[in-house]
């Protein structure tokens, strides 16, 4: 996938000019703003200004303290404008509302259930509850991990989400 230069939108076509800023193509449209790539277009693709860490340890501590660390990064200086950390900031904060929001549910529904039920569902639910909570930790780890390679890896739902508002 390649990406403006300029403005750091998705190109629909590597050599064409960008879509959303008409900038012209250049031979670092195929580089993320932000970060360094492999070969030539090394030097062309490392960002305009220092910052004190890496873009991939800030898109990793992006997760770390979600969704606090998340939007410390979305208004610190460095960050806020490089759209690899903004993505993964984005992300942080988007996962933990959701998996937040689906324990609470989760929780309400074993509330009631087991009420109707006389205590039986919530014997039932406390497997179920205990597995959602692992592989949501298992999934923000993987989330960690992805941001620490460097990918902008989106999560099915609220992957998009986050595209989007790292793009505005």
């Amino acid at each position: 996938m390649a990406f403006c230069a300029n403005c750091g939108s998705t190109l629909i076509e590597v050599g064409a000019p960008c879509n959303a800023c008409g900038a012209a193509a250049s031979s670092a449209s195929a580089a993320q703003p932000g970060y360094a790539t492999v070969g030539a277009d090394a030097a062309a693709a490392a960002p305009a200004t220092s910052t004190p860490i890496s873009n991939n340890m800030a898109g990793l501590l992006s997760y770390l303290l979600a969704p606090l660390s998340g939007i410390i990064l979305l208004v610190m200086e460095p960050y806020k404008s490089d759209r690899f950390v903004r993505f993964h900031a984005f992300q942080s904060i988007f996962f933990c509302v959701a998996w937040m929001g689906l324990l609470i549910v989760m929780g309400i529904l074993s509330a009631v259930l087991g009420i109707v039920t006389g205590g039986l569902f919530t014997f039932i639910s406390l497997p179920i509850y205990l597995v959602l909570c692992l592989a949501g930790m298992a999934y923000w780890v993987f989330l960690m991990f992805k941001a620490s390679a460097g990918e902008m890896y989106q999560a099915p739902v609220i992957g998009r989400m986050a595209e989007q508002q790292a793009n505005k």
